[in-house]
């Protein structure tokens, strides 16, 4: 006697085995999408952390060359090792040498051909000596206002020096004081040969102005030649006829009026060709490394600061002056408005 079995197939599990299956993909593919987040995150952290260190060993590399400067030890550099001046122990920013974080090149030059202020402030004068190789024959001063992203307008047109609200040229106006100095010189000479120029950025100047002496030199107005330029600073004036001085030394006070503005200064000789300058600036050229991960900076430093008062007078609070004229005399007589030490008089009270 044969018995029969009915096999009966059920396919409702298929179902939930597909469901699970589906769900633990998307769960998979999700682990696998943060999975690639956290390491990009860690890799870009690592990224920054590295770059960092390398712009670090590359500033590093700039104050090696400063206080060996101020030591007296370092003179143009050319080549990117070691040298008398700058050990290889100087260049080895981490004592631990498995962090492979040091200077990979290190240049110096202590005589540019020119002299760069990038952000000289509105209404602050500084001082910008120099000494050239041989008598200065001209000096171009280049200048643009450093703030302007887009190519400025240069309508201005005759020279003008209206209230500060008022002035809408696109660059600064500058005052300029040449003194020659050097060897021989006494405080006469100095007041007979300073020249003081104001120069105007105006889209239409001629470009020059020449040196004289005496009262006709205290106060020159020169129209400089702007327009904008993707290569050089937008305004250009040169100041010619300076080789009858036969002066190789130079001191100039140097304000930017209305505007901040970045100013670039080239003293040429007679053939026109631009001089090496000592005891000005010193260019340095320092590249930082931090295992894969490479930085450059490249920066000017002023070799003499040298801090003078934009005024020949002045003050934080208001200041008054009272003159007083009488038969055959004259007298006269000062204070600070907001108040005076006690014990002192102060003529301005009750004034305003």
């Amino acid at each position: 006697m044969s018995q029969q079995k009915n096999v009966r197939s059920d396919q409702r599990g298929l179902a939930a085995f597909i469901v699970v299956f589906i769900i633990m993909l998307i769960l998979t593919l999700i682990l696998l999408g943060f999975s690639r987040i956290i390491r990009r995150e860690q890799q870009q952290v690592l990224d920054r952390t590295l770059s960092n260190r390398a712009f670090y060993a590359a500033e590093s590399g700039v104050n090696v060359v400063m206080e060996r400067i101020r030591q007296g030890t370092v003179s143009d550099k050319t080549d990117c090792g070691p040298s008398s001046g700058v050990t290889s122990a100087d260049l080895q920013v981490d004592p631990d040498a498995s962090t492979n974080t040091r200077v990979t090149c290190l240049t110096v030059d202590t005589t540019p051909n020119d002299l760069v202020y990038g952000s000289a402030p509105a209404n602050q004068a500084f001082i910008a000596p120099f000494t050239a190789p041989e008598a200065v024959s001209s000096i171009t001063f280049g200048w643009e206002n450093p703030a302007v992203g887009t190519a400025p307008s240069y309508g201005c047109g005759g020279f003008d020096s209206p209230a500060a609200a008022s002035w809408n040229c696109g660059a600064a106006m500058l005052r300029v004081d040449i003194v020659p100095v050097g060897a021989g010189m006494t405080r006469q000479s100095l007041i007979d040969n300073m020249f003081s120029v104001y120069m105007y950025p105006s889209g239409s100047g001629g470009g020059s102005v020449s040196y004289t002496t005496g009262a006709a030199a205290k106060g020159v107005k020169g129209l400089a030649n702007c327009s904008a330029s993707p290569t050089g600073p937008d305004c250009q004036l040169t100041v010619q006829g300076l080789g009858a001085l036969g002066a190789s030394e130079y001191s100039l006070r140097i304000m930017s009026m209305y505007q901040p503005a970045a100013i670039t200064i080239t003293p040429r000789n007679a053939a026109g060709s631009s001089l090496p300058l000592s005891d000005a600036q010193v260019v340095i050229d320092s590249t930082g490394r931090a295992q894969d991960v490479v930085k450059r900076v490249r920066v000017r430093k002023s070799l003499n600061t040298v801090l003078v008062p934009n005024y020949a007078l002045q003050s934080a609070d208001s200041l008054c002056k009272r003159m007083i004229v009488g038969s055959g005399t004259v007298s006269a007589s000062y204070g600070i408005i907001g108040g005076t030490p006690a014990g002192l008089a102060n003529p301005c009270v009750g004034w305003l």
